[in-house]
């Protein structure tokens, strides 16, 4: 039997002598994986069409096990990125990261949109680099990738409280915020007494936190966010990260 997924390619893997098997995620299947034949023979068209991060139209046949990949349109293979070290650097490690917590068959068409509009950002961003300095281009990237990854904790049901302290409920008003992953997320200086957080968050990356939750990816294209508001975040996904 033949399945159409619309797929995103999260990475590849080289098996036997000439084979890949490819991890996928699909807006009809979630993440799954499945073996093309013959795609590191040259000449091979099918590997020019399978290449990561790219957005298409794949068939697999599957009758029982791992199905084989037949065909691939591509609907989008993200090109203005594809020469730009710096980003492809932050795709692959947050794509590293999707791997490990999204097991297979884990279908959520909303997690799927946050991949492809997270594609398309950093895209829209290696088109217009040569217009901006280093700094300010290698700040919206990882302004990009932290809130991609802040969406995709949220989707998973990892997403941490950043309304009000998730001990008590009570507002905080601290400009020094405690982050407890272990908690779910912002505690109070009050009830950080007895959680014992390390974790200091500014005003301002708790407000990004929160913003991340609620707002489409590609809104924060042109949102200035100092860099260091954007280090709370990550360090705040890192501890999410770490306790999962």
């Amino acid at each position: 039997m033949e399945y159409k997924y619309t797929s995103i390619v999260l990475g590849k893997r080289d098996v036997g002598e000439t084979d890949r098997i490819y991890s996928l995620y699909t807006l009809e299947g979630g993440k799954v994986q499945a073996l093309a034949k013959g795609v590191r023979k040259t000449g091979a068209k099918l590997a020019g069409l399978l290449e990561n991060f790219t957005y298409a139209d794949i068939t697999v046949a599957r009758s029982r096990g791992m199905g084989k990949i037949t065909s691939s349109v591509v609907e989008n293979n993200f090109s203005s990125l594809r020469s730009d070290y710096y980003a492809l650097s932050k795709i692959v490690s947050s794509f590293n990261i999707f791997n490990k917590i999204v097991e297979l068959d884990h279908k959520d068409p909303v997690v799927f949109e946050t991949i492809k509009e997270y594609l398309e950002a950093i895209d829209s961003q290696s088109l217009v680099f040569s217009t901006m300095d280093n700094s300010e281009y290698e700040d919206k990237v990882e302004l990009l990738t932290s809130v991609f990854l802040l969406k995709l904790l949220e989707c998973l049901g990892y997403g941490g409280e950043t309304e009000g302290c998730v001990e008590c409920g009570k507002k905080i008003t601290e400009e020094k915020i405690a982050f407890s992953a272990k908690s779910g997320g912002m505690v109070c200086s009050e009830c950080n007494g007895a959680v014992r957080s390390q974790l200091f968050l500014s005003v301002n990356s708790v407000k990004l936190m929160r913003m991340a939750t609620k707002n489409n990816l590609k809104s924060f294209v042109r949102l200035k966010v100092q860099r260091k508001d954007v280090n709370f975040a990550k360090m705040a996904i890192k501890e999410t990260l770490e306790w999962i």
